[in-house]
């Protein structure tokens, strides 16, 4: 289990399926686990490192729809949560939910766009929304990246853009509070579906030797969700009252833009924890030599 604060105030606990499975990986297996050749794999000093990335990565995923057994890395589709709870702290959405057994449908059919370091740039954006006839526009502040390729593997740093076309998050929720001026209280399916998703990955890594061997450890992944859409749908709203649950989901597509931006890093936290647990079940398993060659 593992627990964040994001910088809204809000409390996101994640619990990824895989967790429950236990891997030693205090030895390196003098026989690796996987077979790396099934793979395609890059070699680290190759001026056209981040091509050869852009088409080595999904046809990982692809290959991991099924899982890694012997890492105990879980099926990728649909990957399986456990839970994820979501206080927000402020601002004119103000929920709490709580997620149980969730299923993330469509990241192996994730493509990369890009490798790349970066630098932030700041914008602002004016968000409108409407309830019960009235008008809100609410301000709000956007970091985004000014990018040139490069995966700096000396640094052991990963940066990469992926576009996935249909991420579906779905499980069995809770949630209370407000949006804008309605309230909000609802127990049992929830479907949130991000079309056209670009995720802005950072995987933040670092070097660890065991046995003789090097080995990349993620000390943080962070991403960013920038979705096209967003469509949600919640069952039994308002203790199953089908007039206001139906009034409610439509708000809140009619609104997706605020309530996704307010939400959003709460979302991006969690499942952050959950991209790291899976990739440092291969990356703490697998010296780097095997993943990236070596001339």
């Amino acid at each position: 289990m593992s627990s964040l604060t994001n910088h809204r105030g809000a409390i996101v606990s994640t619990h990824c399926y895989s967790e429950l499975l236990h891997i030693n990986s205090s030895k390196v297996l003098s026989t690796l686990p996987i077979r790396t050749s099934d793979f395609t794999r890059c070699y680290q000093k190759d001026p056209k490192l981040n091509d050869c990335l852009r088409k080595a990565v999904p046809e990982a995923l692809k290959k991991m729809k099924d899982g890694i057994p012997s890492l105990s890395v879980p099926p990728m589709e649909p990957l399986l949560v456990s839970s994820v709870e979501i206080k927000s702290g402020g601002g004119p959405v103000l929920v709490t939910q709580s997620y149980r057994d969730i299923k993330l449908h469509g990241l192996t059919d994730s493509t990369l766009t890009t490798y790349k370091s970066e630098s932030t740039q700041f914008d602002s954006k004016v968000v409108h929304a409407s309830a019960n006839g009235e008008s809100f526009f609410i301000s709000r502040n956007y970091f985004y990246n000014s990018q040139e390729e490069r995966a700096d593997l000396k640094r052991f740093r990963l940066r990469t853009d992926s576009l996935t076309p249909k991420m579906e998050f779905v499980g069995d929720y809770v949630m209370s509070g407000r949006i804008l001026v309605l309230p909000i209280q609802g127990k049992g399916v929830a479907n949130i579906t991000m079309v056209n998703l670009v995720v802005k990955h950072d995987l933040i890594g670092e070097k660890v030797e065991k046995d003789g061997q090097v080995f990349m450890h993620l000390k943080d992944y962070k991403v960013k969700f920038i979705p096209q859409r967003v469509v949600m749908h919640f069952t039994n709203l308002f203790n199953g009252d089908e007039r206001l649950g139906k009034q409610m989901n439509s708000f809140l597509n009619e609104n997706w833009e605020l309530v996704f931006n307010e939400l959003k890093q709460s979302y991006e936290d969690s499942l952050s924890s959950v991209f790291k647990d899976v990739s440092n079940r291969i990356f703490d398993n697998v010296p780097m030599n095997k993943i990236f060659l070596e001339d």
